[in-house]
């Protein structure tokens, strides 16, 4: 959650690349990126739709984060209510990276304070 313009060319490029190759790791973790971004832009609602998406596709693949990866979606967890994260029906994988992509493809509107 340090400079989310320049992240988005990487995760564009990753979750493309991903897609192409049906890497649901890679995917996870670009839908998660998405999310912080997706906060960042003012949108809490699609940023704990993501989360709740990308968390459900790291434990279908039997995925257990941990280091970056386990920080990163705690510290958004956190930062969006855990409570909120767990009452959102995940998105399925394919409306979960069409929405990421939605929002890797806009401006960032409003940075998050903090």
């Amino acid at each position: 959650m340090g400079a989310p313009e320049a992240a988005r060319p990487a995760f564009a490029e990753s979750l493309a690349l991903a897609r192409a190759l049906g890497y649901r790791e890679v995917l996870a973790n670009c839908v998660e990126g998405a999310a912080e971004l997706a906060l960042d832009g003012g949108d809490p609602a699609l940023a704990a739709a993501l989360l709740a998406a990308a968390r459900r596709m790291m434990d279908e693949i039997g995925v257990r984060l941990q280091g970056i990866e386990a920080e990163a979606f705690a510290e958004l967890e956190a930062a969006l209510g855990a409570e909120a994260v767990a009452a959102v029906a995940a998105l399925t994988d394919d409306d979960a990276v069409t929405r990421a992509i939605e929002v890797l493809e806009r401006p960032l509107t409003r940075p998050r304070p903090g």
